[in-house]
């Protein structure tokens, strides 16, 4: 491993919100640590042959179950992206074995949410309308007289269309897809000490995030590393996406915001690999 990626991966490990929610026991570390095993074995199951593509099979199945242990609402997206990637795959290259390994993480990771009894079962469906209902309540939490809060949603309450709810979202998902993903704004929202060095870090998302984005859309030669690269920053932005129209505080989304910077920081690796093979074959 190059100098460059150990540097990419301190930043990862130690970029201070990231660092700091990694030792107060939120779930977000877990989530991390599973998605990004999921990940890693899907890869080897790229370049594996025989008995070690059931080892890989069932050990990327395994993670992906453990991530629904986590935040399921994480793995879900990541499982969406994840059987939409592995199908290309299927379909691209003849590789059956990563599509096998994602349906039976989602399967299994949703047995393993959900309880079989029919007392539990109907106690769950009571909480998941209890949570409906709630929503818009924990969504605009702490909202009130907070400058730095997102945008108050008007989507849920102003159709009960389907359709029109759909086109309301779209409609807002532009700036609130920016605020989850760049505020607190350094000189903008000024607060409490955390939120103001909550804005200095995020002067550096406003360099990663773009340089993501463009590495993963740069024409390469080799069609495996662009399908990687294409599927992790799917992933990126379906998460944001969902998270953005969600989140109702900038405390909460940012905390949150560090599921999406793992593949942000496997891109730019996955890219300095490429352009070190360049560099060499000139």
């Amino acid at each position: 491993m190059d100098k460059k990626s150990i540097c990419t991966l301190v930043f990862f490990a130690f970029l201070p919100s990231n660092c700091i929610w990694s030792t107060i026991g939120l779930r977000e570390s877990g989530s991390q640590f599973w998605l990004i095993t999921a990940f890693y074995l899907i890869l080897k199951l790229l370049n594996s042959t025989g008995k070690d593509l059931w080892k890989f099979t069932s050990l990327a199945a395994f993670s992906l179950t453990f991530a629904y242990g986590t935040r399921p609402q994480t793995a879900l997206v990541f499982s969406i992206v994840g059987f939409l990637f592995c199908t290309t795959i299927l379909l691209k290259f003849r590789k059956f074995m990563p599509l096998i390994a994602i349906l039976i993480g989602i399967f299994a990771g949703q047995a393993f949410t959900t309880t079989p009894t029919t007392s539990n079962t109907l106690k769950t469906l009571q909480n998941q309308v209890l949570n409906v209902r709630i929503l818009k309540y924990k969504r605009n939490l702490n909202a009130l007289g907070a400058q730095s809060a997102l945008p108050v949603s008007t989507c849920q309450s102003s159709s009960n269309e389907i359709v029109k709810i759909i086109k309301c979202n779209l409609s807002e998902l532009p700036y609130r897809l920016f605020a989850f993903l760049f505020r607190p704004l350094i000189f903008f929202d000024q607060g409490s000490t955390t939120l103001n060095f909550a804005a200095l870090e995020n002067l550096g998302w406003m360099i990663l995030v773009p340089l993501s984005v463009w590495v993963s859309l740069r024409r390469r030669e080799n069609t495996v590393d662009r399908f990687i690269n294409l599927g992790l920053i799917s992933y990126v932005l379906a998460f944001a996406s969902a998270a953005a129209l969600y989140e109702g505080n900038l405390g909460t989304a940012f905390h949150h915001k560090s599921t999406i910077l793992w593949p942000l920081i496997f891109i730019l690796m996955i890219s300095q690999k490429i352009f070190s093979r360049s560099k060499l074959a000139c």
